[in-house]
């Protein structure tokens, strides 16, 4: 909160602060938060789901468990880039899902090749919202089948995600080439036209399901998803919330509404 508000002022404010509660989440992974998070000697085991739909990740594999790290201040999910991963049997869409999958993330990556956020688990086909690097080519989505939908960016865009950390909003939409926000600005997409999600085993967060690379190395503050319709102001307010929260609001565009202070609620 912003220098020399007293406590009472403080304690209105955090009253009046916009949160994802407000943005019909279908998931809310919020690793700052002690009370959904269980540790197993010193690793995470299981971080439950805030959206109010129990899409709760767990991992019960010792060896394959993230740490936890500081991230700004907070705690976040700590990656190995090896073999961590956390996995929901609960899948976010279910069925043939054609509408649009809004994810939005805090993260730092270590390493340069990146890696995968989340991927939603199906029999064929897999939505993932990734910054990743294979043969010099940049993606931030692989459905691991069908190469017409899978969506890439340039190396200055890649590169700028680097290891102080960043504010994505990645929106897929079937039918469409996805957008891509980097810190509230918009990012161009190379290449990509998407096709529908066809989630029904479930979801993994921190690497692409069906395959052993595209592991996640860095750190995961907060990942949140919808699955409605956004206006500017929607995905404006969700960015300029994990901003604020995860010590970013510094490197949101100039022009962002919430670059100077947080969303509240009803402003």
């Amino acid at each position: 909160m912003p220098r020399g508000v007293s406590p009472i002022d403080e304690a209105r404010l955090q009253r009046r602060l916009w949160t994802p509660a407000l943005a019909g989440t279908a998931l809310w992974l919020d690793a700052a938060d002690p009370s959904v998070i269980t540790t197993t000697s010193g690793a995470v085991s299981q971080l439950r789901d805030k959206s109010g739909f129990g899409r709760h990740v767990s991992q019960s594999t010792g060896a394959n468990r993230p740490g936890l790290a500081t991230f700004n201040g907070l705690n976040a999910l700590n990656f190995d880039g090896a073999n961590d991963t956390l996995d929901s049997a609960t899948s976010i869409t279910s069925g043939t899902y054609a509408g649009p999958f809004n994810v939005f993330y805090a993260a730092s990556r270590n390493n340069a090749a990146g890696g995968t956020i989340l991927a939603e688990r199906t029999t064929n086909l897999v939505a993932s919202s990734s910054f990743f690097k294979a043969a010099a080519v940049n993606y931030i989505s692989s459905d691991g089948l069908d190469a017409a939908s899978n969506h890439t960016i340039s190396d200055s865009t890649y590169d700028a995600l680097a290891s102080g950390g960043g504010i994505v909003s990645h929106q897929h939409v079937a039918g469409a080439r996805d957008n891509l926000w980097l810190n509230g600005q918009s990012q161009p997409v190379i290449a990509g036209t998407a096709s529908n999600i066809t989630g029904a085993a479930g979801f993994r967060i921190g690497a692409r399901e069906g395959t052993t690379g595209f592991r996640w190395s860095g750190l995961i503050g907060e990942v949140v998803v919808t699955l409605n319709t956004l206006t500017a102001d929607d995905r404006q307010r969700i960015e300029g919330y994990l901003a604020w929260k995860w010590g970013l609001r510094n490197i949101l565009v100039a022009t962002h509404r919430y670059r100077n202070r947080p969303p509240l609620i009803g402003a």
